[in-house]
């Protein structure tokens, strides 16, 4: 009967002992994810190229926050991966003040390729919808990846190391 409690108590005992390494790979999983819709939608130009960047940095933030091992690099870390989240608020700044400039530069380019003018979903927004411009909340995703492994590197015990 002992050795049905134990191993019980074994698979959330993993999960605890475990559980900010886990994290931390879900993060970098999603800069990733990230980096490659930026990369596929071409949002690489100009100011764009700060969140692909931001995307590459929580990467290999997170990466980081996996291997090292002394708790000053730990907070080295976090601290990065804060200062990092502040790309959202930046973005959606930039996102909010550019609409009117995107919605120009889409109708411009619409007018410029003719294979836009069958009707499909092009790049005006989401869903296609003509007139809308960047989505104004999406750079959050960079500052919530960025919070999120920056607690798990700091919730990371000495023994985790």
């Amino acid at each position: 009967m002992a050795t049905r409690e134990d191993a019980a108590e074994r698979g959330p005992r993993l999960i605890r002992a475990f559980l900010p390494d886990l994290i931390l790979v879900g993060v970098a999983g999603g800069f990733a994810l990230l980096l490659a819709e930026m990369l596929l939608t071409e949002h690489t130009e100009g100011l764009q190229g700060v969140a692909v960047w931001a995307a590459v940095a929580g990467i290999v933030l997170s990466v980081i926050g996996l291997v090292i091992r002394s708790r000053r690099a730990a907070l080295l870390v976090s601290l990065a991966l804060v200062l990092l989240s502040l790309t959202g608020p930046v973005g959606i700044y930039l996102h909010a003040g550019g609409e009117a400039e995107a919605r120009e530069t889409q109708v411009l380019a619409k007018d410029r390729d003719p294979r836009d003018e069958g009707g499909e979903e092009g790049e005006e927004g989401e869903g296609g919808e003509e007139g809308k411009g960047p989505p104004p909340l999406s750079p959050l995703s960079l500052s919530g990846l960025a919070l999120m492994g920056a607690l798990a590197v700091t919730g990371r015990e000495e023994g985790d190391r």
